[in-house]
């Protein structure tokens, strides 16, 4: 099977230095701008399966949307999957999406053939402040995609690693799915005491029995990792959009409908477990 190998880009602006039960909720929360100020350290993230930022919104472009999204929440880390950009275009429109302090990186479905089509994608957009770096494993995965960051913060010892997934749905090779993802893991992570994973993966993890399910939930356990999402992320019903950590504490986190796709946006609080880090 060829090989959707991700094309990781960082966006760097010369230019510009100050650079959510199953069914959809029936009541639209309106976006309300988030003032409050965090402790030192800690962080805002969002996580959203946005089906496609070139798409309108309410005759509005979704790049608008997500950056109007990102501002009044808040956030310090916006985390988006299945952008379905195209590499000549993906730094344009994620710029555009992005507040003046913001920066990404990302990694665009290259690829295209009759078991992936259009689709695919990821990113990570975060403050300026946090000052990242790209993350690559050695061999690009086959069963997914991903792009990873290291994020430094001031208030932190160590930096945090973010790895951001998706996984295609109705994929049949879950086994090597497993076999790729531990491999990433082991390659990529070593060295960072302090691990954040979200996306989506496509697995019900809501449906205890499901043998996906459990045998996900079982890598994850032997890799010390945690999920933390217990609520719905999609309008079926299921959890399928996930944060995963390690050394990270994680609080507030909440689901919501902002009716940007069929997906909900995860948003929640983090900073590194500074008790379990290594000196």
């Amino acid at each position: 099977m060829a090989s959707a190998l991700p094309d990781v880009t960082e966006q760097l602006d010369d230019m510009r230095i100050n650079e959510p039960s199953g069914g959809r909720s029936k009541t639209k929360k309106e976006i309300k701008s988030d003032k409050s100020q965090k402790p030192p350290g800690t962080i805002k993230v969002g996580l959203l399966n946005v089906r496609s930022l070139n798409k309108r919104i309410a005759n509005r472009r979704l790049p608008e949307v997500i950056k109007e999204l990102i501002t009044k929440n808040n956030l310090d880390v916006f985390l988006t999957t299945e952008t379905w950009l195209q590499p000549d275009t993906a730094d344009a429109v994620l710029h555009e999406a992005s507040p003046p302090n913001y920066k990404f990186f990302h990694s665009v479905r290259l690829n295209v053939n009759q078991d992936r089509k259009r689709g695919g994608g990821v990113a990570i957009q975060y403050k300026q402040e946090l000052q990242g770096e790209i993350k690559r494993a050695t061999t690009p995965p086959e069963t997914f995609e991903y792009v990873a960051a290291e994020l430094k913060h001031d208030e932190w010892k160590q930096p945090v690693l973010f790895i951001n997934v998706y996984r295609p749905p109705g994929f049949n090779q879950f086994d090597a799915f497993l076999e790729e993802f531990k491999k990433l893991l082991d390659e990529i992570y070593v060295g960072y005491n302090s691990i954040i994973i979200t996306g989506d993966f496509n697995i019900h993890v809501d449906v205890k029995t499901d043998r996906s399910t459990i045998e996900f939930m079982k890598l994850l356990e032997e890799s010390g990792l945690t999920q933390h999402v217990e609520q719905p992320t999609h309008q079926s019903g299921h959890t399928l959009d996930l944060v995963i950590t390690r050394n990270v504490e994680i609080s507030d986190l909440t689901v919501q409908d902002d009716e940007i796709s069929d997906h909900y946006s995860v948003y929640f609080t983090m900073k590194p477990d500074d008790q379990n880090i290594d000196e």
